[in-house]
């Protein structure tokens, strides 16, 4: 539902009017694609684990050497990739656990 364009709103979408189904946003849909390429890595338990020691090993390099490139932004990235690496690792150690347990 479109308003006409002498009215209030200029020719916008009403706010609550149903969606013009010919209308498509391509950045939803790589998010989309990018958040079940990250669900298929964490759940497949090799993948997991090799991805999650990717990440670990140059994080604890850049965590334990001292290099004299190094600055805050390394150090951040590192702690991120490192916090990554560990609960990629965790969660193929552990696997797959049930969404809801039922209690006794």
């Amino acid at each position: 539902m479109v308003t006409p364009p002498g009215a209030k709103g200029g020719g916008e979408p009403v706010a609550g009017a149903p969606r013009r189904p010919g209308r498509l946003r391509p950045w939803a849909a790589r998010g989309r694609r990018l958040r079940g390429g990250l669900l298929r890595l964490a759940l497949s338990r090799p993948a997991a684990c090799a991805c999650g020691l990717l990440l670990l090993l140059p994080s604890v390099a850049v965590a334990v050497g001292d290099y004299p490139w190094e600055s805050w932004i390394t150090d951040g990235l590192g702690l991120a990739g490192l916090a990554t690496g560990v609960a990629l690792i965790v969660t193929a150690l552990g696997g797959r656990r049930p969404d809801w347990i039922e209690p006794a």
